[in-house]
């Protein structure tokens, strides 16, 4: 397989290939033996690995194969940031490829950081046309959600996905020769390959333990035991040695292994030839020790008592410190000093662990990779309580120390998608400037979610609206414009939904454009045009602030905005149904995005396949579709009733023609929000037979004016009012409805597809006695189907097959 997909990638067309496998089950192997082919063949063949270690500088792996190619280069990559990276790693490969085609080897994929990700995307972004092999390996089970969403980004470049699932007999028969057991049984045999799953790691070493000890009545029940028992087998000075090793993580220069050890070159020499015999490390000409496999470093991490760990790794931190001059690399790397600052502090050492975090935290955040920092802020905010500063008698200056940790986590969570966390930090950091009483601070915790929003209605109002009253209490006063303007894009988002006061969350939104109009400032024009596009579901009218958006977020490199303005304009375009555009939009959203709107981005693109799905009337592939879709939602901490959970099950059971399934989740939405979801409701009564409930819910709703879904929610006013006999409200649903004809209900959302508007015109006319206006309707509906089957059978969006829907004019009969 791997010989065609490489002819394929030779021939101009880049080719990705996923291997993934747990340790030990031959991933290397497999990748070694394909590079040494193609070598032969002529290929450029390039390799890097992703650190086990944090301490490595972002994007380390890349780093690795461009200083292969030009050495010269180190010092500049050294300094870059991932788009530096990508543009010398697509400069380089191009180069390479006008002579023959090239091979990158990408190994441990599970262990990248954000910026190896984003390098990965856009060089196979920039790549696609060249003959260029991409071999990608990883174990599956510690591959993360940004690994995952990357993988879906570029499902259009993959070839294929390997899964290495272990040795069958006869091959763990051929590496147990191999590993020097020339003689076992057929039983004994059998044994060994049901107990290590065929893993080629585990059957290898299980057989060197088997030969040294002549027998098989201890093969290990794991890996972990294996270990430990060959590791009990050395002498107490070696087994010293390696606990020091391991605390380094990988692998450490022999210099500095010596002085944490306090034991002499030829001595400490010696000692690690014993262990590089019992095949545990292994050392290069360079004196860098490392061992042999990450399972051995994490068996020996995991033995030395966790009183102890915390001891030694405050015991490095301070060697590095006391010999910068020796170790600049290491001693100057702000993620090993915070590596070692995190797992070593105690409650004396916390407040001095805190600045060497935040220093790694930092940096990370200036070189644009915020979603990394997740874990950093998190460690900081636990060094603040191990510090104590959570007290209420803490000074003021750490308790404001710990309110800007908060605020820092707000962000970086949000940059890595994890709205639901997000929010709740937000909160406690809010509680906490409120106890401090300074209303400077109050804004900084109220303003501190600076990721780009792609969605609106992700969360239901707070009934009491205290975000919002915090909010409002701070614009009464005086304030510097950018705080006003961040201020007034809060307001607006979180007010999206709250019906309470009709085009307050607009009113918002246009103050914030208007105010940041006069400052002139980028970044808070594109906060603002970002507020005017996601505090509703968009229309048409919603281009021109979606167009500027991208203009300026371009013209002033403010990338983490791209992504933002494409899928606006993507939304835009399917309101009006151009779907070739939007096909376009939602493209150039996936190659511009970061991680950190990566996810959220995939995420709604998952629930357009499942939108696609139902145009064209493939309800098992749909309702598939939603429930993964609904599951991802549930994984990200959102209610099974909250706003899109519940508008998912509804559109699923729209379209089927039976909305009773849907009422359990509309009655939680209904509390939450009552005004939004009381016509849709009260339609889906209607098919349970609760006339009387459906009669009290459009009384309540029928005078309140729409705001995050007027298409939509008119639509379901107006099948509510046929359906019980208001012919009062036809013919004003119908004036209202008219200017959406020609669209399909909820495709503007991405997520949700209910029918065409002319269907529900026709209805309305029919009721109305217009037979003639009626039919034209029914005709344009016919209509648009037929030009959308025609338009999705040439479209292929990345993660969604071309195909075209097959148009069923069944409209929801609401009686």
């Amino acid at each position: 397989m791997l010989r065609d997909t490489a002819a394929a990638a030779g021939n101009g067309q880049l080719q990705i290939v996923w291997i993934a496998g747990e340790a030990g089950a031959g991933k290397t192997t497999l990748t070694e033996v394909t590079l040494r082919d193609l070598a032969d063949a002529s290929w450029t063949c390039l390799r890097g690995g992703c650190p086990e270690v944090d301490g490595a500088p972002p994007a380390w792996a890349w780093a690795e194969m461009l200083t292969a190619l030009e050495p010269a280069a180190a010092e500049n990559l050294a300094v870059a940031d991932a788009f530096a990276i990508a543009r010398a790693a697509v400069a380089l490969c191009r180069q390479r490829a006008a002579n023959g085609p090239v091979v990158i080897l990408l190994e441990d994929a599970h262990r990248a950081d954000t910026a190896t990700l984003q390098v990965l995307r856009q060089v196979a972004n920039w790549l696609r046309d060249q003959p260029v092999l991409m071999l990608i390996t990883l174990r599956g089970s510690e591959a993360g959600p940004g690994l995952h969403a990357s993988a879906a980004a570029l499902a259009h470049h993959t070839a294929d996905w390997l899964e290495l699932t272990g040795l069958d007999l006869d091959a763990t028969r051929e590496a147990v020769r191999a590993a020097g057991l020339t003689e076992i049984s057929g039983e004994a045999l059998t044994a060994l390959h049901r107990r290590t799953g065929g893993n080629p790691l585990f059957v290898r070493e299980t057989a060197k333990l088997m030969a040294a000890q002549g027998g098989g009545d201890e093969v290990p029940d794991s890996i972990r035991e294996l270990i430990a028992t060959r590791l009990r087998r050395l002498s107490p000075e070696v087994t010293t040695v390696l606990g020091q090793l391991a605390i380094w993580g990988e692998g450490v220069d022999l210099r500095i292994l010596g002085l944490a050890t306090a034991i002499g070159e030829d001595r400490l020499i010696d000692l690690l030839a014993e262990a590089e015999v019992a095949a545990l490390v292994r050392s290069d000409r360079t004196g860098r020790i490392t061992f042999d496999h990450a399972l051995i470093q994490e068996s020996v991490y995991q033995s030395i008592p966790r009183l102890r760990r915390g001891r030694m790794h405050w015991a490095a931190l301070e060697l590095l410190l006391a010999h910068v001059a020796e170790f600049p690399g290491l001693a100057r790397d702000p993620d090993m000093l915070a590596h070692h600052a995190i797992l070593g502090a105690r409650p004396e050492t916390a407040g001095q662990a805190i600045d060497y975090v935040m220093t790694a935290a930092r940096r990370s955040t200036d070189r644009g990779m915020a979603a990394d920092t997740v874990g950093l802020w998190q460690a900081v905010l636990e060094l603040h309580e191990l510090a104590g500063h959570g007290e209420q008698h803490a000074a003021r200056d750490d308790r404001i120390a710990l309110l800007d940790a908060h605020c820092a986590l707000v962000s970086a969570m949000a940059f890595q998608a994890r709205w639901i966390e997000a929010r709740a930090v937000r909160e406690r950091a809010v509680g906490l400037a409120q106890q401090l009483g300074d209303p400077a601070l109050l804004v900084r915790a109220l303003t501190s979610w600076r990721a780009p929003i792609l969605y609106p209605g992700i969360e239901l109002p707070d009934p009491r609206r205290r975000l919002v009253h915090a909010v409002v209490d701070c614009l009464a006063e005086e304030l510097p414009v950018a705080d006003r303007v961040r201020l007034l894009a809060v307001a607006s988002y979180e007010t999206a939904m709250d019906y309470r006061d009709p085009g307050r969350s607009r009113r918002f939104a246009r103050e914030a454009l208007a105010l940041a109009r006069t400052d002139g400032d980028p970044e808070l024009l594109c906060v603002a045009l970002g507020a005017n596009t996601i505090h509703r579901f968009c229309g048409i009218e919603d281009v021109s602030d979606a167009r500027e958006l991208l203009a300026i977020a371009e013209g002033a490199g403010l990338d983490q905005y791209r992504p933002q303005a494409h899928y606006a304009l993507f939304r835009c375009a399917l309101a009006v149904v151009e779907l070739p555009e939007a096909y376009r939009q939602a493209e150039l959203a996936l190659a511009t995005t970061t991680d950190a709107e990566l996810p959220q981005l995939l995420l709604a693109l998952s629930c357009f396949a499942a939108t696609v799905a139902v145009l064209r009337d493939d309800f098992a592939s749909a309702e598939r579709l939603y429930a993964e879709a609904d599951e991802q939602f549930s994984r990200l901490g959102f209610t099974e009733d909250g706003l899109i959970r519940a508008l998912h099950v509804l559109s699923f059971a729209w379209v089927r023609g039976d909305l009773t399934p849907s009422v359990q989740r509309l009655r939680g939405l209904h509390a939450a929000a009552p005004y939004f979801a009381g016509p849709v409701l009260g339609l889906a009564l209607l098919f349970t037979g609760d006339l009387e409930g459906a009669r009290t819910l459009d009384a309540e709703c029928s005078a309140q004016e729409p705001e995050l879904f007027p298409s939509a929610e008119y639509a379901c006013r107006a099948y509510l009012a046929i359906g019980l006999g208001r012919t009062d409200q036809l013919e004003p649903l119908y004036r209202r409805l008219l200017p959406y004809a020609g669209t399909i209900i909820g495709l503007e959302s991405t997520g949700l597809v209910f029918e065409p508007m002319d269907l529900v015109l026709g209805r309305l006319s029919e009721a109305l006695g217009e037979s003639a206006r009626a039919a034209v309707h029914f005709a344009a509906s016919d209509a648009l189907m037929v030009r959308i089957r025609a338009e999705l059978s040439g479209l292929e969006l990345p993660g969604l097959a071309p195909a075209g829907p097959r148009h069923r004019r069944t409209p929801v009969d609401a009686r």
